[in-house]
């Protein structure tokens, strides 16, 4: 299996502290070897893809606060079961499938010190099951590779936003993985304010 698999099964948290620092910040006294920023302060190194046109805002938001009760139940999750969690700059939670050994989980990151996409694509882009996609008009990287079971992404609610969700689905065999996991996605930005720009 490739690092994305790695990343897909330990979260975006414990990616957290390797991209710190990660994004680079042009201006006086910053790295002159470090790649520029436009007005907003996206990377121009990155491509603009990657860059979030309608940002959403997650700030003020626990993890199991991100789907309402009747979503969880949509996604076949028990509310009951919902575990909160940190893991380095991410917070986390959990649910388990009724009856079943496997979970979905949510990390959500607003850290505005803790490496977003941009970073994800730095390290992983020049990998062969790199994938890049959109949801609802964020751009997406899919962070692991597990055949036609196991998807995990992580989406970009604002530039310097990120969530991670991994909807697993009990692990069942399916012709789009991703499926379950999109869907999370799409529950989650669809319940966001939208980001004041400037404001994070």
């Amino acid at each position: 299996m490739t690092s994305l698999w790695v990343l897909g099964r330990f979260g975006l948290g414990a990616l957290a502290a390797v991209l710190v620092g990660c994004t680079p910040v042009s201006g006086a006294g910053g790295d002159p070897g470090a790649p520029t920023v436009d007005a907003d302060g996206f990377p121009l190194d990155v491509p603009v893809a990657l860059k979030v046109r309608e940002p959403k805002d997650a700030r003020g938001f626990g993890p199991c606060e991100l789907l309402t009760v009747a979503q969880q139940r949509e996604l076949g999750l028990d509310p009951s079961t919902a575990k909160t969690g940190a893991d380095g700059l991410a917070q986390n939670c959990f649910w388990y499938y009724p009856g079943k050994r496997d979970y979905a989980r949510i990390d959500i990151s607003t850290d505005p010190t803790a490496g977003k996409l941009p970073g994800l694509w730095r390290m992983f882009h020049d990998d062969a099951e790199y994938e890049q996609f959109e949801i609802s008009g964020h751009p997406v990287i899919r962070v692991n590779v597990e055949s036609d079971r196991f998807c995990s992404l992580s989406i970009a609610v604002a530039d310097l936003q990120n969530l991670g969700v991994a909807a697993t689905a009990d692990l069942t065999p399916r012709s789009d993985p991703c499926a379950p996991s999109r869907r999370m996605a799409e529950l989650i930005l669809s319940n966001l304010p939208p980001l004041v720009r400037g404001q994070g």
